[in-house]
C-alpha cells in the first residue's frame, strides 16, 4: 500500500584539504493527516585528529596547558599535562613564538583538557615529521 507521507531530504559531504570528511543530512517529513512537517537533522563529522607526545623541559615533569595561545606564560594557565603523555590534537592555532625543548614555534596545539579545551605550545609536542599534526582551528 502506498504511503501518504511526503519526504524531502538534502545531503552534503565536504572533504577538507587535510582529508577530514564533514557530512550532514537535513530532512522534512510531512504526513497527509494535517500535522506540520517535522524537521530532522543528522550530522556526522569525521574530523582528522592528530597525535603528539608531550616533552617537558629537562628537569620538569609536566607542561602547562593554557586557556588561549599567550606570550605571558605565567598567565592563562588552566593546568598541567605530564611529560611523555600521548595527546590528541584537535586543531592548531597561530600564537606567540614560544621556545620549547623541540625548538621555536608559533603553532599552538588545541587539545581536550578536563572536559573542555586548552592549548599547548607546539615546541613541547613531538608530532610526526615535526609538522602540524592537525588542521588550523
Amino acid at each position: 500500500m502506498p504511503s501518504n507521507e511526503a519526504k524531502l531530504g538534502i545531503g552534503a559531504a565536504v572533504v577538507t584539504a587535510t582529508g577530514a570528511v564533514i557530512a550532514a543530512v537535513i530532512g522534512l517529513h510531512h504526513s497527509d493527516d494535517g500535522r506540520p512537517p517535522a524537521p530532522t537533522t543528522t550530522s556526522t563529522s569525521y574530523a582528522h585528529i592528530g597525535t603528539g607526545v608531550i616533552h617537558a623541559p629537562s628537569g620538569f615533569a609536566a607542561v602547562f596547558v593554557y586557556a588561549i595561545p599567550t606570550d605571558d606564560l605565567t598567565m592563562d594557565r588552566i593546568g598541567k599535562i605530564s611529560d611523555g603523555l600521548q595527546i590528541e590534537i584537535l586543531c592548531t592555532a597561530q600564537g606567540p613564538d614560544i621556545k620549547g625543548p623541540l625548538g621555536y614555534s608559533t603553532v599552538w596545539d588545541k587539545i581536550n583538557y578536563n572536559g573542555g579545551a586548552g592549548y599547548v605550545p607546539d615546541g613541547y609536542v613531538d608530532t610526526p615529521n615535526n609538522a602540524p599534526a592537525a588542521p588550523a582551528c
